[in-house]
């Protein structure tokens, strides 16, 4: 039976891509951040969930995860399902998650949609983060 296999440039730009998001989201929560920034390009761009003014920078991008872990106690955080789209010029990537964390004695849980763009080196060019529902307990 014929079958639809993806060429073997396409795989390998896709688990590039792919790996580049574990990786990160394997990082931060360990609350490595001097690494942070070896994920974005140098002008990044991070859309941030409250749709505020855009973060620009690699630097001012990495100063959030900071930011997060210096004002919430991080209880869980799981990627749900991870989708990659390759490009002649880079890789969309969309990632669910589940993020279970506490800010001023409250426990939120939280879902939600990351939209990234990435180069072929890979890295990080555009973030964007939706948060798909919220609760607290």
């Amino acid at each position: 039976p014929p079958t639809t296999t993806q060429p073997p440039r396409r795989n390998s730009a896709l688990n590039a891509a792919e790996q580049h998001i574990r990786v990160l989201h394997e990082t931060w929560p360990t609350g490595n951040l001097d690494r942070l920034g070896d994920f974005y390009d140098e002008n990044a761009i991070l859309l941030p969930p409250d749709a505020g003014a855009a973060i620009t920078g690699r630097e001012a991008i990495a100063a959030t995860y900071a930011d997060f872990e210096n004002i919430t106690t991080l209880n869980a955080f799981e990627i749900t399902s991870l989708e990659s789209f390759l490009f002649e010029t880079g890789t969309a990537v969309h990632m669910h998650f589940d993020v279970d964390y506490t800010l001023q004695d409250e426990r939120y849980r939280e879902n939600g949609l990351e939209l990234y763009w990435m180069d072929t080196r890979p890295l990080i060019l555009w973030r964007h983060q939706i948060i798909l529902t919220s609760r607290s307990r």
